[in-house]
């Protein structure tokens, strides 16, 4: 079988098993689901992941890389890193198994529950009647690691299992003006139900987990460095020293310096605006990207666009931008040990962001090493293309933003370095830690 065609086999294989064990997921990305909508927690199907994802990595090897086009073995890229870090993680510990927030569906509940569309709503409906059964399973799991569980984490949990609560029972009170159109009709009991798990839920966070939590937030240097390699392709490893992040970080606080005198000028004719949006190109859709994580290309491109004068008023986007730089360095600072939880709070309550918002923030960046940090070196790594192509080529120019869509929302080193070259992206990524 050619290269290409055994990578693409290979590559539907493992997706159609591994969302199996990650449905939720699946649900996100609008891949049909067909059996339960929430993610596995029995020990069973995690030591069956782990295999899955080691057949995976077996699978990879024995392809030659060098015999796919571009594409591939960009996605190839991807789905080794992918698979590595998950593979680690399970390995270690399980970190999902001490992470309250992780069992609450928020994101599906909400999307679900504010569309009118009727098969969603079916969706919905399967959805209600799993979660109770999943907390019960996640009380089971997070009692026995209470003690190695982050207070902060507990804290932001019980918040957000109060909020969806809430909100479940707003809807089944109703009356919404879609409700007689087939929207919630009928969905009043499992509502109440998964409210009422919601609350038990709450109940047990606050009560039981709260007091015999006393484990630290960061994940550690080691996991952030893997996370940083395998996930975002940034060839920087803290465990062996900082200083060029550091110096990174140093730089691009001074940009936001310089933003100051220069808060009111109109974006440059070339620059992107809003027009540096990902576009519905066919290989943005391939499942390796839509599973890719998108932070230095969302979070990069935010900074990029609002330091060039493309999104909002000048003071709240230079507000965000100085926010979006304090996260990158308590996520370094975070997960090497540098700083506790009560520290990162400290930092956030010198820009003004504080109670329930701030500990939301900084539960983020201890559940996502390495994103916050990223989504920074990816708007640094922008302004050095633009400053080494010109405005002509950079970023901000038509064919340039063509070019970042077409790839679809992923890491953006892999973008640059399969976009304009390795050459090029070295150059940029050197002048980006000032080496």
């Amino acid at each position: 079988m050619p290269e290409a065609a055994e990578f693409d086999a290979l590559t539907a294989e493992f997706y159609e098993g591994w969302l199996h064990y990650h449905p939720d997921l699946a649900l996100r990305a609008g891949v049909p689901v067909a059996g339960r909508l929430l993610p596995v927690q029995e020990d069973e199907d995690l030591v069956g992941l782990k295999g899955w994802l080691e057949e995976l990595l077996l699978g990879l090897d024995e392809i030659d890389f060098h015999a796919l086009d571009a594409d591939r073995q960009l996605d190839w890229e991807l789905l080794a890193g992918a698979a590595r870090v998950e593979h680690r993680e399970l390995c270690g510990g399980g970190w999902r198994r001490r992470d309250p927030l992780g069992y609450l569906p928020l994101a599906e509940l909400e999307w679900l529950s504010g569309t009118t569309d009727a098969a969603p709503h079916g969706t919905l409906a399967r959805l209600l009647g799993e979660l109770p059964e999943h907390l019960r399973q996640a009380q089971v799991q997070l009692r026995v690691a209470a003690p190695g569980l982050g207070p902060l984490l507990v804290r932001v949990a019980a918040r957000e299992a109060q909020r969806a609560c809430e909100h479940l029972r707003a809807l089944a009170r109703g009356p919404r003006p879609h409700r007689d159109a087939g929207g919630h009709v009928g969905l009043a009991e499992p509502l109440e139900s998964a409210a009422a798990a919601l609350a038990g839920y709450h109940h047990f966070l606050t009560a039981e987990l709260a007091p015999r939590a006393r484990g630290a937030l960061g994940r550690g240097v080691e996991h952030l460095g893997l996370r940083l390699c395998e996930v975002h392709f940034i060839d920087c490893d803290p465990a062996a020293g900082c200083e060029p992040i550091t110096r990174a970080l140093e730089r691009a606080s001074a940009a936001l310096s310089d933003a100051d005198a220069t808060a009111g000028q109109a974006p440059l004719p070339a620059d992107g605006g809003y027009h540096l949006a990902a576009t519905d190109a066919a290989r943005g859709h391939r499942l390796p990207r839509r599973f890719a994580n998108d932070a230095s290309w969302a979070l990069g491109r935010q900074l990029y666009l609002g330091r060039r004068g493309a999104q909002g008023a000048p003071g709240p986007r230079l507000a965000e931008s100085r926010e979006l730089l304090l996260l990158a360095q308590l996520d370094l600072d975070l997960h090497r040990g540098r700083i506790d939880d009560k520290q990162a709070l400290a930092s956030l309550a010198r820009l003004g962001l504080e109670g329930p918002a701030a500990e939301a923030r900084v539960a983020q960046v201890a559940r996502h090493p390495g994103d916050a940090l990223a989504g920074v070196l990816g708007w640094r790594l922008l302004e050095q293309v633009r400053d080494r192509q010109g405005a002509d080529a950079g970023p901000g120019a038509p064919a340039w933003r063509a070019l970042l869509a077409s790839y679809g929302a992923i890491p953006l080193p892999l973008v640059l370095r399969y976009g304009l070259g390795q050459a090029a992206w070295q150059a940029a990524w050197d002048a980006v830690l000032g080496t």
